[in-house]
C-alpha cells in the first residue's frame, strides 16, 4: 500500500504560497454519508463527483492522486466487471498564517454499492503517484477492463484495479492496473493498449511494482 508520511515529516519540505479563500479544513478521521443505492459504481461519476466535493470544500489546490477500485469477483473467475467500491485519493496542502509552513493531509473518499460514501482524511501525504488533475484519461474504466479480458494474457487471482500515473524514470500515460504484485497488466488510459510491463519501469528490471508495493 502507498505511505502515508506524517505531517511532521512534510513540515520539512517547502510548499509555494498561495492565496485562497479560507475554509473550514479541520481534520476528522472518517465520515460517512448515506445516499439511495444505485444500479451500479461508474468510476467515472465517481471521480467528477468527488472533485466537485473537494473544490466545494477545500478550493482549487487540492491534488488528486488515483482511484482505487475493488471488483465484485476476482479476475481470474466469471467476472463481468461489477464494481462493489470505488476510492479516490486526493493531496491538499494548507498553508498556516505565516505562509512559511504548511499543513498537509490526505482525503480518501470510499463509495460503496449501497450508496455509503466514506470520507477518510489523514494527517501526512501521497507518494509514488504523478497527479492527475489535468491529466489526460480519454479510456473509461469499461472499455480498459473489456480490452483486458479480450487479450490471451492469464487473468490475475484479484478483484483488485488502480488507476494511477506512477512516478518512475521513464514518462508514460496514466495507466489502469489490474493484479497485484505477483501478476498485473497496464491497459494505457490514452491508447487502451495492455501491456504486461509497466510502462514507466518497462526494460528496469526490480521495478514492477504496479500498486505501491515494492519487491
Amino acid at each position: 500500500m502507498k505511505k502515508l508520511i506524517l505531517a511532521a515529516v512534510a513540515a520539512m519540505l517547502v510548499f509555494s504560497a498561495c492565496e485562497k479563500e479560507k475554509k473550514d479544513k479541520s481534520v476528522v478521521t472518517t465520515e460517512t454519508t448515506a445516499v439511495a443505492a444505485t444500479a451500479g459504481l461508474v468510476v467515472e461519476n465517481t471521480i467528477s463527483t468527488d472533485k466537485q466535493y473537494m473544490f466545494n470544500k477545500y478550493g482549487k489546490d487540492y491534488r488528486f492522486f488515483e482511484s482505487q477500485i475493488v471488483l465484485k469477483d476476482y479476475l481470474n473467475k466469471e467476472n463481468d466487471g461489477t464494481i462493489e467500491t470505488i476510492t479516490n485519493v486526493f493531496q491538499v496542502v494548507d498553508m498556516v498564517e505565516d505562509q512559511k509552513s504548511a499543513d498537509v493531509f490526505v482525503v480518501m473518499i470510499t463509495h460503496k454499492t449501497s450508496g455509503e460514501t466514506i470520507y477518510d482524511v489523514k494527517d501526512g501525504f501521497w507518494i509514488e503517484d504523478e497527479v492527475l488533475n489535468d491529466e489526460a484519461i480519454t479510456v473509461k474504466f469499461a472499455q480498459a477492463y473489456a480490452n483486458l479480458m479480450a487479450t490471451n494474457f492469464p487473468k490475475p487471482y484479484s478483484k483488485h484495479v488502480v488507476l494511477r500515473k506512477q512516478v518512475g524514470p521513464k514518462e508514460a500515460n496514466a495507466q489502469f492496473i489490474f493484479g497485484n504484485t505477483r501478476l498485473c497488466y497496464f491497459v494505457d488510459a490514452v491508447t487502451g493498449a495492455v501491456s504486461d510491463k509497466n510502462p514507466a519501469f518497462e526494460n528496469i528490471e526490480g521495478f514492477k511494482a504496479p500498486l505501491g508495493e515494492w519487491p
